[in-house]
Order: C-alpha cells, then structure tokens, then sequence
C-alpha cells in the first residue's frame, strides 16, 4: 500500500493544482466586480499563471532532481497555498498578478512530481496505469473548481472559497512531508541508478535532438 499513498498524495496536489487552473472561470463574474476589472484586465491576470507555469516546467524537473519529490513538492504545495490565500486577500492589481505567478510557479511541480514518484516507486509495466490514473485525480479537481466552487461561492464568497482550498494545500504539504519518500529501501528498488550524471545542457541536448519527444509535445500542445 506505501506506494499507492505516496502516489495518492503527490496525485492530490496534482488535482488541487488543476483545480487552481480553472477557478478563475468560475471566480471571473465576482473578482471583476470586487476589483472593477474589464474583462481584458481580467485575462491578463489569469493569464500570468500558465506564463509562470511553462517557464518553470523545466526547473521544477532540475529541482525534483536534485532535491527530490518529498521537499520539492511540499515547498510547492506551500507556494501554491501562499499564492491562493494572497489572492484572496490583496487589494491591489499588482499583488493579484504576483499570486498567480506563485501559483503557477507551485503548480508546474505537481504532475512533474507524480511521474518523478511513479517512476521509482512503481514497476514500468504499471508505470503508464499510474500516469492515467494521476490524470483521471487531475480531472477530479477540474470538476471540483466548476460546479462546486460555484456553490461555495454562492454560500460564502470567493474570498473565502479561496482561502479554504488554500488551507487544503496547506495540508497536503504537511501530508507530503510525512508520508512521502523519495524512493524505496534499497531491496524494494524496481529503477536502477543510471550509470552516469549528465549535466543539464547534455539532458536537454537528448531531449530535442529526440523526434519522439517532439512528436508528443506537439500532440500536446495541439
């Protein structure tokens, strides 16, 4: 069971993430009302969540590297916390951009973190069950951030709604820092240790020299 909850709490950020990414539809008539937003103001403010999301895609994964999914990703949820509870409480323009670079900058830990675990934790022939799996809870917190997130506000506000997904980060990274281990006892070990480190630019190097690597971020970009 260890690595099922490992997973599961690495994959509960993940949907607490994605329900952050979608909030803001939700939140759009009432935060442009609270703060007299047009609604081209409004884009822009979402928007700088996926700017800071994208950039920090490849950090995140030198990070996980380096400081493994247990810190990475507590600190992460930490960030993605402080980022919500900062947009709800802020009253300038400036503050609302700056919460949702935090926000963005937390979240692109989140699926990164889930394959780092899935990786060491799980055999490879179960490795893309758990991926799907990661996504369908990714979903989950999709469907959390519509119709729900439209009855909390309903009851108590945007702000307030916010904040408690806020305290729910909070929470998983305390769950994070408890339960999660970067990989198994050296019995339980299903990945072997690569023979050698390669430096970032020689990694990077792999990557887009890779067709297949191609062929699949442009499958997902479109």
């Amino acid at each position: 069971m260890k690595p099922w909850i490992i997973w599961l709490l690495a994959a509960s950020f993940y949907a607490l993430e994605f329900f952050q990414r979608v909030a803001p539809s939700v939140i759009a008539k009432p935060l442009m009302e609270t703060f007299q937003l047009s609604p081209a103001t409004f884009g822009l403010i979402v928007s700088f969540y996926f700017y800071a999301y994208g950039i920090f895609q490849i950090p995140a994964g030198i990070l996980l590297d380096k400081y493994g999914p247990r810190l990475s990703l507590a600190v992460a949820a930490l960030i993605v916390s402080i980022g919500t509870y900062l947009f709800a409480h802020t009253e300038q323009l400036s503050f609302l951009i700056m919460a949702r670079i935090l926000v963005g900058i937390g979240s692109a830990f989140a699926f990164v973190g889930c394959l780092k675990l899935a990786r060491v934790w799980f055999s490879a022939r179960s490795f893309p069950f758990v991926v799907g799996l990661t996504n369908t809870l990714g979903i989950i917190g999709v469907l959390f951030g519509q119709e729900p997130l439209t009855i909390m506000i309903k009851h108590l506000g945007w702000q307030t709604s916010l904040i408690i997904s806020a305290y729910i980060g909070v929470v998983i990274a305390i769950l994070i820092v408890c339960f999660v281990r970067n990989k198994p006892p050296q019995r339980l070990r299903l990945v072997k240790p690569p023979a050698e480190t390669l430096s970032i630019l020689n990694s990077l190097k792999i990557i887009f020299s890779s067709k297949q690597a191609w062929l699949i971020s442009l499958y997902a970009g479109l």
